[in-house]
C-alpha cells in the first residue's frame, strides 16, 4: 500500500472502468504490456502523489486486468 492509502498494483472499478495506480515511472511500461494484450487504457500522469493512474476501456474482466498486472510486475 502506498503512503497515501491507496493500493498500488490492485484493480479497482471507478463506475464502468477497471483504475490501476502503478507508482510514477511505471504506468507507460504496464501501459504498453496491457496494450500488447489487446487491451487499451490511458495514464495520467501523477498530481503532487507518488503513483500514475490507469485507467482501463470499458469492459475488461477485472480479474484477467489483474492477472495481466501481475504477470507484468514480476
Amino acid at each position: 500500500m502506498s503512503a497515501s492509502g491507496l493500493k498500488e498494483w490492485k484493480v479497482f472499478p471507478v463506475g464502468h472502468q477497471n483504475v490501476i495506480h502503478v507508482p510514477v515511472g511505471k504506468g507507460e511500461g504496464l501501459r504498453r504490456h496491457l496494450e500488447a494484450e489487446g487491451i487499451h487504457s490511458v495514464v495520467s500522469p501523477p498530481a503532487e502523489t507518488p503513483y500514475e493512474r490507469l485507467e482501463v476501456e470499458e469492459g475488461v474482466d477485472a480479474d484477467r486486468l489483474q492477472a495481466l498486472v501481475d504477470q507484468w510486475r514480476t
